[in-house]
């Protein structure tokens, strides 16, 4: 037989006449209720140092301490602040009813008491703080395994940037919730080479979280000197698209980076451009192999292409994912691929620290927000001079 959350609740009543109190406690305590009572404002707020109650019900006129003013003391104390109140009341004045509303009061019941009417506004008041309990420990515990989850995310990530030879290399990784689809990798391969990658998986929160993870582990158990950027980028979509539906896919951009001749060896899956920024010719070059999004199909449309480019010193490049330029202001216009361009452009010379951050603040300041719509991931490498 199933308990109802309510039965066995217990009720504080607040009333100066004796006969209010035994009519109200028999009322109640026939549906099984557990009775309190106390006489009077003033006693109410010592019962309440020993007991937290499901639900008070307060008569409004008292000596000493009326119900308005027991129960605005009451709404200031952080334990007893949400529990509902009833007030008991043979006044049906609008003001005085209203009055009761705005000090927190939930309802009211009229002397001479209506056992129906009564029992059902108790019930449907400790039915609804149930629910609002129920509600916040579900708050809770989703908060908790978030948290969880950003840790267990946080692991996919490295958890410090490796130190490069005659390289400066940063990162910048905000997640839009808590935890998201955005990932990335920086480590060494040997022989001073480096894999450079970076992920974004379609969606938000858990789910893209979730894939996020699968992913970035068939990148760690692919992703060596023995295997071309091409053939990993094969092997994690040909693996995704036999275990994911096509609603789910992520892009990539996988670069191996070798430090001792600045060359990078590079293929990307349908991820935006990585950009190359050379200062001493006011250049900005693309680098974009045009393979398709991993995911979505696994036969050899899917095929994928590994491109080379030299860098010199002084370059600087910028892999990122698309929320840095679909952030959108308050017109709906979005900074876009041209913005981006704009903004790089302007900046030329900034060092790659400065230019990634400022970047990220601007991106900020363009639709005059505090937080972006989509998780952000900026990773800038500048080759030394």
């Amino acid at each position: 037989m199933t308990t109802h959350p309510t039965q066995g609740a217990t009720l504080l009543i607040v009333d100066d006449t004796p006969k209010n109190i035994q009519v109200l406690g028999k009322i109640l305590s026939s549906k099984g209720y557990n009775i309190h009572v106390a006489q009077n404002g003033l006693q109410a707020l010592e019962r309440l140092e020993k007991i937290v109650p499901d639900l008070i019900l307060l008569d409004v006129m008292m000596p000493e301490l009326d119900g308005f003013k027991t129960c605005e003391r009451l709404k200031h104390i952080p334990v007893l602040q949400e529990i509902p109140i009833i007030f008991l009341t043979a006044k049906t004045e609008s003001d005085d009813i209203v009055k009761g509303f705005e000090l927190g009061a939930v309802d009211y019941v009229t002397k001479p008491f209506n056992s129906a009417e009564l029992l059902a506004r108790v019930h449907t008041h400790l039915q609804l703080r149930h629910e609002i309990q129920a509600r916040k420990e579900r708050e809770r515990q989703i908060r908790e395994e978030m948290e969880e989850a950003r840790f267990i995310q946080q692991g996919i990530v490295p958890l410090q940037l490796p130190t490069l030879p005659n390289t400066k290399l940063v990162c910048k990784f905000m997640p839009m919730d808590r935890i998201g689809g955005d990932f990335y990798n920086i480590a060494h391969l040997g022989d001073g080479k480096y894999v450079v990658m970076i992920a974004d998986v379609a969606g938000h929160g858990i789910p893209a979280a979730l894939i996020a993870s699968l992913i970035s582990g068939m990148f760690t158990n692919n992703a060596d000197e023995n295997n071309s950027t091409a053939s990993v980028m094969t092997k994690i979509n040909v693996a995704l698209s036999e275990l994911l539906p096509s609603r789910f896919f992520s892009t990539m951009f996988y670069g191996i980076y070798d430090s001792q001749n600045h060359q990078l060896q590079y293929t990307s899956a349908g991820h935006p451009d990585g950009l190359v920024i050379r200062p001493k010719t006011n250049d900005l070059f693309h680098l974009s192999t045009g393979g398709i999004v991993l995911g979505v199909t696994g036969n050899k449309a899917a095929e994928y292409q590994e491109e080379t480019f030299q860098l010199e010193p002084g370059d600087k490049l910028l892999l990122y994912t698309d929320g840095i330029f679909e952030v959108a202001n308050t017109e709906e216009v979005r900074l876009g691929k041209k913005g981006l361009k704009k903004f790089l452009l302007e900046r030329i010379h900034l060092s790659i620290d400065i230019l990634v951050e400022e970047l990220y603040r601007y991106g900020l300041q363009f639709p005059e927000k505090d937080q972006y719509d989509d998780d952000v991931t900026l990773i800038g490498l500048e080759v030394l001079q």
